[in-house]
């Protein structure tokens, strides 16, 4: 999937990935963001800029790294 980033300085530059879903949620976004200042900056822009009706948040704290698998 390609990924396109929004200028730099734009108020979506947090965003890294756009997903086109099915189901429940029709859009994921996936922001990179260096605190919970920065996202609730981030979704007051995103909310005021594009029209949305319902916006729901899930928030990774951390990546973690994958394990060898379980024998």
């Amino acid at each position: 999937m390609e990924t396109r980033h929004p200028p730099t300085g734009h108020a979506l530059t947090p965003v890294r990935n756009v997903c086109r879903r099915a189901g429940t949620f029709d859009s994921l976004l996936r922001v990179l963001v260096p605190d919970m200042a920065a996202f609730d900056s981030f979704h007051d822009e995103l909310t005021a800029t594009v029209r949305l009706r319902n916006v729901n948040s899930i928030l990774a704290l951390e990546a973690c790294e994958p394990s060898p698998p379980c024998l």
